[in-house]
């Protein structure tokens, strides 16, 4: 039962994180082509790619849990196959035979190389030490936190020309990062919450090496996010 419940989260945010992007993207680009589609199955297989890397080569054990509200349920919603199929289905009873084969041709082969390109991407941060850094002390994943820094910079990136471009008011613009690198937060916490217990710290400084991890976390993913929008507006 905890395992559906873990997916059935992971799935409501990805559900709502496609439905954003997706809609965003056709309302730039115009529904001549799967344009949205497309985007999110792209964004999603390099941050599948990108983040199993990261839980693999961490070795961290993970909650069950944790990682199918993540892979399978996030991801899984975020991305769509069927979505793509009755796109793809509608050109070809359009009589668009030409964008329907570009369709499924450029998903499955840029799809493939997005999700490559995320494990790529997570074995290199992880070459040295596993991605751990260790010193004064202290075991810091930093594989971890370029992967956070990414992954929050591209979510800043994604948004501010998704929303510019429709010419959304600022209230909207805000309440979309917000829940969108909130969620993205969540669930980075969770993983660093338990990447410290792992790391058999004594419960007398659990407490205070949390509350750090998770200010820090914070922090880093905000930085993350107005990187991306600063990006994104000089294309603007």
């Amino acid at each position: 039962m905890n395992q559906i419940f873990a997916i059935a989260i992971g799935g409501a945010g990805g559900a709502v994180l496609r439905y954003l992007v997706s809609n965003g993207v056709y309302g730039w680009l115009g529904k001549d082509f799967p344009y949205g589609t497309l985007t999110v199955n792209v964004i999603g297989s390099f941050l599948l790619g990108l983040m199993s890397t990261a839980m693999l080569l961490e070795r961290v054990v993970l909650a069950e849990e944790f990682s199918l509200a993540l892979l399978v349920g996030c991801f899984g919603s975020f991305t769509t196959f069927s979505t793509f199929s009755l796109d793809t289905l509608s050109l070809l009873e359009q009589g668009q035979v030409m964008k329907a084969l570009s369709n499924i041709l450029i998903n499955v082969v840029v799809c493939i190389v997005a999700v490559w390109l995320g494990l790529k991407i997570g074995q290199l941060l992880h070459q040295s030490q596993n991605g751990i850094i260790h010193g004064l002390g202290i075991s810091f994943p930093f594989a971890f936190a370029c992967v956070v820094f990414i992954v929050s910079s591209l979510i800043g990136l994604i948004a501010k020309m998704i929303m510019y471009q429709n010419g959304l008011d600022t209230e909207v613009q805000a309440t979309t990062v917000v829940f969108a690198i909130g969620f993205f937060i969540t669930f980075s916490s969770v993983y660093l919450v338990m990447y410290i217990l792992e790391m058999g710290i004594a419960p007398s400084q659990q407490l205070s090496t949390m509350l750090g991890v998770l200010l820090g976390n914070t922090a880093l993913c905000a930085l993350g996010t107005m990187t991306g929008i600063q990006i994104a507006r000089l294309f603007q």
